[in-house]
């Protein structure tokens, strides 16, 4: 890849992490109150700000758009692609998720819905992310 082609991948991977990091808080919002619930009761462990949150969200923007370009070689560019993308993300945070339920720290029965909600999330960042790409790529 040339130094155009990263520049744009990580300027779209930012972007990504970003449209992830706002459409999870909306649907946190609006779905996961179990969960934000039982979070909120677990006993005095240090607790993250949202910049932590925030910065581990556009790190793993960043790695998802240069996923999608690693296998656009085989797949092709757009939407399917992104979409395969996405799919490998939502799987890997479910699974890193699915440790807490396996320590004991949070109840599975709280954990399903926020889990089918940020599948949207990840496509919606992933599609947005591999979108600009293309659009960057093409100049």
């Amino acid at each position: 890849m040339t130094g155009r082609t990263w520049a744009g991948l990580i300027l779209s991977g930012l972007v990504a992490g970003v449209v992830y990091f706002l459409l999870t808080m909306l649907t946190l919002t609006f779905f996961a109150g179990g969960l934000l619930e039982t979070l909120e009761d677990l006993p005095d462990y240090p607790k993250r700000s949202g910049a932590w949150f925030f910065a581990i969200d556009i790190g793993m923007g960043v790695w998802v758009l240069w996923l999608y370009v690693a296998i656009s070689k085989r797949y092709g560019r757009g939407a399917r692609t992104a979409v395969i993308a996405a799919a490998a993300w939502w799987i890997m945070k479910s699974l890193q998720s699915a440790n807490w339920i396996g320590l004991g720290f949070v109840p599975s029965d709280v954990t399903l819905i926020p889990l089918a909600t940020s599948l949207v999330s990840t496509l919606g960042g992933v599609l947005t992310g591999a979108l600009l790409f293309e659009k960057l790529d093409r100049r």
